[in-house]
């Protein structure tokens, strides 16, 4: 469920079989902004 939502939020590609998944570029400035205070830093 968790790999669905990270696509549905183009946090992750996939494969068109979905045999593989990997994160987007930009995926880090993604999630800073939709989830304030995630932040690394």
């Amino acid at each position: 469920m968790l790999r669905r939502v990270l696509c549905d939020w183009r946090f992750l590609d996939r494969e068109s079989d979905c045999s593989r998944y990997w994160v987007r570029a930009g995926a880090a400035e993604l999630i800073v902004r939709e989830l304030p205070g995630s932040s690394p830093h």
